[in-house]
């Protein structure tokens, strides 16, 4: 096997970091963690994290809004039309990292 370079944009180890950071976040809430996991498939080029923690607390409103992601920007509500352009900025930073982009709603 021959050795190749390889350079990554800043942004993918800044998203690989943050997902790392919220793992490690989530032992501060929840003692009961002891596992943190990360699998590199080079195969089917995916990386996946896990934690055995109770994860974010998560509180629906009744429009259908996280309440997590509105407080993250110290917001109440959103417009629809802000909803859609901040979906679809994520759908154009992810599709920049790789050839499929997988997003649940």
């Amino acid at each position: 096997m021959a050795a190749d370079v390889i350079c990554y944009l800043p942004g993918l180890y800044k998203i690989f970091d943050e997902i790392l950071v919220n793992a490690a976040d989530n032992k501060q809430r929840d003692r009961t963690m002891d596992s943190l996991k990360v699998n590199i498939d080079v195969v089917q080029n995916t990386i996946s994290v896990y934690n055995n923690g109770d994860g974010v607390p998560v509180e629906i409103r009744e429009e259908g809004v996280y309440v997590p992601d509105l407080a993250k920007f110290g917001m109440t509500s959103l417009e629809d039309d802000v909803v859609g352009l901040m979906s679809k900025r994520a759908l154009d930073l992810a599709g920049c990292l790789g050839k499929t982009v997988k997003v649940k709603f």
